[in-house]
């Protein structure tokens, strides 16, 4: 999995996911899943998607990471508002979807592993 549940912890504190998941942990993959899928849906056309998310750890693009983490919490929020913003991280991930139409149509490049 590219980016794990604890991950999504500087989005999300422990007890809204759990409250938005029921405390069902295939729910949280299957929000990541999602998400990884439609992340590498805009890189795919101009960058090598199974290198990047092959990535492990700080070897990965801290920029992917970060849209990759908006996205999969849109999609949990998607379920239900628990004690949590919507419409910031609606913002949030409308921001991630320009940036990666932007990498789409070539006119910026994620770039770079992540930094210790």
């Amino acid at each position: 999995m590219f980016i794990t549940k604890e991950e999504i912890k500087t989005h999300l504190y422990d007890y809204q996911i759990d409250q938005i998941t029921d405390d069902d942990d295939t729910i949280v993959a299957s929000a990541i899943d999602t998400a990884v899928a439609e992340v590498k849906s805009y890189l795919a056309n101009r960058y090598d998607v199974a290198a990047i998310f092959a990535q492990t750890g700080t070897d990965r693009s801290a920029l992917i990471v970060e849209h990759v983490k908006v996205c999969a919490v849109y999609h949990l929020l998607l379920l239900c508002n628990v004690d949590a913003i919507y419409e910031r991280y609606e913002k949030a991930y409308d921001r991630s979807i320009e940036f990666l139409k932007k990498v789409a149509e070539g006119r910026i490049a994620p770039r770079g592993k992540r930094e210790h």
